[in-house]
């Protein structure tokens, strides 16, 4: 391997560890937003919206990372899965703001946004568990992040008043274990298997 190729793939290594760190603060915030909910219109319901913003972010550069590891392969559905689960998470990071200002708006892109992600998600989950490229749970942590968006986060909407965001708190644990097996995976030298 010459040395240019070699950088190359030390580069993509960091940003795939970094990704992983960036996918678990991500799924950290997710659980902490779902669980604090300060009164609507005030100063920390503002710094609430940020730190959700932030965490869909994150999530987005996770995603980058997961796609940057390989372990979701290269084809046109893993292609289609990124460009999806990528767009999804800008949306939703867009939304959020959006909702101290027109709450109908909002409403329109977190559904779109969360359609988005669990199509995406899906998606991923599935190309990652076809490759191969993960061992043992690892594999089947994207998928269980888009499954648990639809069997468990899509009903929970129904619950009365805010409830539901104890369900998308729970959905953060989901992205702390797929960073801790992006994490785990970027560490596995391949010319040691």
């Amino acid at each position: 391997m010459n040395t240019i190729v070699a950088g190359r793939r030390q580069a993509s290594d960091q940003f795939v560890a970094l990704a992983a760190w960036g996918t678990i603060a991500g799924g950290v915030l997710q659980m902490a937003g779902g669980v604090i909910n300060p009164p609507q219109g005030s100063l920390a319901a503002g710094a609430a919206v940020g730190l959700s913003s932030l965490s869909h972010l994150l999530l987005l550069v996770g995603m980058l990372g997961l796609w940057a590891s390989g372990a979701m392969g290269r084809g046109r559905l893993a292609v289609g899965a990124i460009w999806t689960v990528v767009i999804a998470w800008a949306v939703l990071a867009v939304a959020e703001p959006i909702v101290l200002i027109n709450n109908d708006i909002a409403n329109v892109l977190f559904g779109v946004g969360t359609l988005g992600l669990a199509v995406g998600l899906i998606l991923a989950g599935i190309t990652t568990f076809r490759t191969l490229q993960w061992r043992g749970w690892h594999r089947f942590t994207p998928l269980a992040a888009g499954a648990f968006l639809v069997v468990a986060v899509f009903p929970a909407f129904a619950l009365p008043g805010r409830d539901f965001e104890y369900v998308i708190a729970a959905w953060g644990v989901c992205f702390v274990l797929l960073g801790v097996a992006m994490r785990a995976e970027s560490e596995v030298d391949p010319t040691k298997e």
